[in-house]
Order: C-alpha cells, then sequence, then structure tokens
C-alpha cells in the first residue's frame, strides 16, 4: 500500500479580523494562501468592487512568492440601513417674492402698484444623516424640522403700476423703498406663512460599493414657492 501526499492548491482563508473602517462603513480584513499555481485565477476573481465574503472588497494586495504565496483583502460591509441621525442648526437664508398689488393709496392716479420683497432670516433646520443600498431618487426625509424663523431683514421695492381709468401721470418718483414696515395692502399681498421644506439633498456614492452616504437638510422658512 503506497501512501500519497498531495499539497494544497486552493487559497484558503488564514485569517479574519476587523479592521479600520472605510469611509465610515466597518471593514473586515482577511488573509488567503495557496498555491503560485492557483494565484492568478484567485486575484483576477477578487478584483476591487467585487462582492465578496457578505460585503465588498475595497482593497486587495497580493504578493506571488514563496511556497504559499498570499493575498490579503479588505472587505467593507454594509451598514445598517435603518439607522439614522439628525443634527439641528441655523441657516442664514435669503428668499424674495414679487406681486401685483390693486392699490390707489400709494401713487396718486395710480390703480396698481408692483411689489417686490426681499427677506434675509435665520431658518431652523434639521440635518439627516443616513445610508441607502442605492441610489436613492430623493429625500427620505421631508418634514420634522421645528421652531420658527428669525427675520433680520426686510426690504421691499414699489413701483407705480397701471394707471386709473382716465387718469394722467403726476411728477414725482414712481418708486419707494420700505425698510420693515410697509403699508398694509402690500404688506397682506406679501405676506409668507413659514413652512417647512427640504433645502438640501445629497447622495454621494461609497467607491467600490453599490451603496451611499446621503444627507437630507429640512428647514422651516419664509420660502416664496409654496
Amino acid at each position: 500500500m503506497s501512501i500519497t501526499y498531495r499539497g494544497t492548491s486552493d487559497f484558503t482563508l488564514q485569517s479574519e479580523e476587523p479592521t479600520s473602517a472605510y469611509n465610515d462603513l466597518p471593514t473586515i480584513a482577511q488573509v488567503w494562501k495557496g498555491a503560485a499555481t492557483a494565484f492568478a485565477t484567485f486575484w483576477a476573481a477578487r478584483a476591487p468592487g467585487t462582492a465578496f465574503s457578505g460585503g465588498f472588497i475595497v482593497e486587495r494586495r497580493g504578493r506571488n512568492q514563496g511556497m504559499y504565496p498570499e493575498i490579503s483583502l479588505t472587505i467593507a460591509l454594509p451598514p445598517d440601513f435603518n439607522f439614522y441621525s439628525v443634527a439641528p442648526s441655523m441657516s442664514e437664508q435669503t428668499t424674495s417674492i414679487g406681486r401685483t398689488v390693486t392699490t390707489s393709496s400709494i401713487f396718486e392716479n395710480y390703480a396698481t402698484v408692483e411689489a417686490q420683497r426681499q427677506l434675509i432670516f435665520q431658518a431652523p433646520q434639521l440635518v439627516y444623516s443616513y445610508w441607502a443600498s442605492g441610489r436613492p431618487p430623493g429625500p427620505r426625509f421631508t418634514a420634522g424640522s421645528t421652531g420658527s424663523p428669525v427675520l433680520l431683514a426686510s426690504l421691499t421695492v414699489v413701483k407705480a403700476g397701471q394707471l386709473e381709468t382716465g387718469k394722467k401721470d403726476t411728477p414725482g418718483p414712481k418708486t419707494k423703498t420700505y425698510y420693515g414696515n410697509t403699508p398694509s395692502v402690500v404688506n397682506s399681498a406679501l405676506a409668507i406663512t413659514p413652512t417647512a421644506k427640504v433645502t438640501s439633498f445629497s447622495a454621494e456614492p461609497i467607491i467600490r460599493t453599490p451603496w451611499y452616504r446621503c444627507q437630507d437638510t429640512v428647514s422651516i422658512g419664509y420660502w416664496s414657492d409654496f
């Protein structure tokens, strides 16, 4: 009876342990060893960006030397896609609104005025940070911010519009500028109710994985598009 000794040819896992995060993702480091004849095949099948061991390969190193060549892999594991964090903050915002206002009380012989208001304010906001398994079509969070905006400055410019029927133009300036308070009819026409909206949305791809790091900002402010 003869005994035949066969050497190891396939690459086998030698060690696995957690390692430093990759773009805030949990990772593991693996070391594989096998025969030199299997090195090229194993190396080609483990390119960065390849799904492997429950995650995606983000780094690899190889040394095709000695009796048992070695390949080291760093694998990014999936994050908790249900987890999110929220950070409150304030941001300075500017908005403007324009209206044609029917009034004859501002410019003599004019039936309408063209009014334009610009507001500068501090908007309370919530910044949501989370992970997505693929590119999201839009923000996940669209509400939730609390508080009221703080008005910092208000500038309203009113220009004469349409003459009253049968009336003629009168001498004098046809533009008035108001800082703060304005005539009540103009103030009512240009009033804006504070509303929450998404003021920022970002989805940054995590290289060598199909995942995204996302951020939604929901702010309460005087938005002219509501």
